[in-house]
């Protein structure tokens, strides 16, 4: 285990106590004024064990960011199909030459081209996180989908079924033929809605 991730251990489980133990009675700040960061704790009935401020992203979510990656990293077709929206899985097989198994294999070569055969993702901190005033491509990804969901005749467009949107900044940490790589300020994009939580990478 890298020191990295050794720190981010400690502070996921240190952070909480600092925060509960460390203010006095004229000096507490809500819960919900303090910036992310600030309440870290861990997820480990995932695939993958998580370190994440749970006041900002559910652990549903996390969930689904876990089950993506680890979707990614065995190449689980299926898995990886119950983390994306269907409309937006047909819209690409539908304008490409490619099934989903295709899209999921291509992103998969691209992390072992990076990583090396074999990899496995041990780790995912979410460092950061954000909504749509702080990030265009949130703006770009509904106006996409407000397209294909009209032209494939949904009654509501897909921006009328968000509850809710974000982006995450994620710090991975894997590992491959002995050796451990990190790799930071990696940004997808989750939406909860209506029907289910979506990934967008």
């Amino acid at each position: 285990m890298n020191i990295k991730k050794i720190l981010s251990l400690v502070l996921c489980a240190l952070i909480p106590v600092c925060i509960l133990c460390g203010c006095e009675d004229d000096g507490d700040i809500a819960m919900e004024d303090l910036p992310y960061g600030s309440t870290m704790r861990q997820l480990k009935d995932t695939p993958i064990t998580i370190c994440v401020d749970g006041r900002f992203i559910t652990d549903e979510e996390m969930r689904m960011v876990a089950d993506y990656f680890y979707a990614v990293q065995t190449r689980d077709v299926e898995l990886f199909k119950k983390t994306q929206n269907p409309d937006y899985v047909s819209y690409l097989e539908k304008n490409s030459d490619q099934n989903l198994e295709d899209f999921l294999t291509n992103i998969s070569m691209e992390d072992e081209n990076a990583l090396g055969e074999n990899f496995e993702y041990s780790y995912i901190e979410a460092v950061g996180c954000g909504g749509r005033n702080s990030d265009s491509q949130i703006n770009d990804i509904i106006e996409l989908m407000n397209t294909i969901y009209e032209e494939n005749g949904r009654e509501k467009s897909f921006d009328d079924t968000i509850k809710d949107e974000k982006f995450l900044t994620l710090s991975l940490t894997a590992n491959s033929e002995g050796k451990t790589y990190n790799h930071d300020d990696l940004i997808i994009y989750v939406f909860t809605c209506e029907d289910g939580i979506y990934i967008f990478d």
